[in-house]
């Protein structure tokens, strides 16, 4: 019995082992690699000024830099563009109750980006990727007792940029010559490139953490005190 007890035992820490690896690996080489790629995409893609832009052919990729210009969107606080989410909290076993912003909207209407030698204009789109430093200009707190970091599940939010905020526009130029944004984000080309950089960096160390405690459960079971003696449930 005690035999079939430890090799129970062994099997399910080597399953657990197994989850640990696969899930460090594919933070490795699946969201660790796909961010990294996208910071030396970010890094080397065209920055052009106003007049450059002008001359360059549709579709080409570009990030263009500087002040956020055009018609505020009404109720909302003078934001030229912005972003509602809801705050949904979800119990976690190991972390307990967590909570996350998520999407409800958003709302991207045209603007432009004044530069040093002009302006470079944007396209209307549905959604992009935002990031970097925004305001929070309203926050509703629902009545929900389950709460996470202090905030009830279901509250709600809208973010945003106001006109003069310097911010970075990711895109392609568009057919009508003005940029098809992908990606906008509240700061200089730089630190974007270093935001993206942060967070590959920390998706692969994460992952790099799993993938070393992975056989050290195992080794744990196979040579601890007694032989295996893990309890689980």
């Amino acid at each position: 019995m005690r035999i079939a007890g430890r090799l129970y035992s062994l099997i399910v820490t080597g399953f657990i082992a197994l989850v640990f690896m696969g899930c460090g690996l594919f933070l490795i080489l699946g969201f660790g690699r796909q961010e990294s790629q996208e910071a030396r995409r970010l890094a080397n893609i065209a920055r052009p000024t106003a007049a450059e832009f002008g001359r360059m052919a549709t579709g080409a990729e570009v990030a263009v830099t500087g002040a956020l210009d055009g018609k505020a969107i009404n109720d909302q606080k003078d934001l030229i563009l912005f972003e509602h989410q809801k705050w949904d909290v979800e119990y976690d076993s190991d972390d307990g109750y967590e909570g996350d912003w998520e999407t409800v909207i958003q709302q991207i209407p045209a603007f432009e980006v004044v530069l040093a030698d002009g302006r470079v204009g944007t396209e209307a789109v549905e959604q992009v990727k935002l990031g970097g430093m925004w305001h929070e200009v309203a926050i509703e707190y629902s009545d929900s007792t389950l709460k996470a970091d202090g905030i009830p599940d279901g509250s709600e939010r809208i973010i945003g940029y106001l006109r003069g905020d310097l911010v970075t526009v990711v895109g392609q130029k568009g057919n009508e010559g003005r940029v098809v944004p992908e990606r906008i984000f509240g700061g200089d080309h730089e630190a974007l490139v270093k935001n993206v950089r942060m967070g590959a960096w920390l998706l692969s160390g994460i992952g790099t953490l799993f993938v070393i405690i992975a056989p050290l459960i195992f080794l744990g079971t196979l040579f601890g005190r007694g032989g295996a003696r893990v309890r689980f449930g």
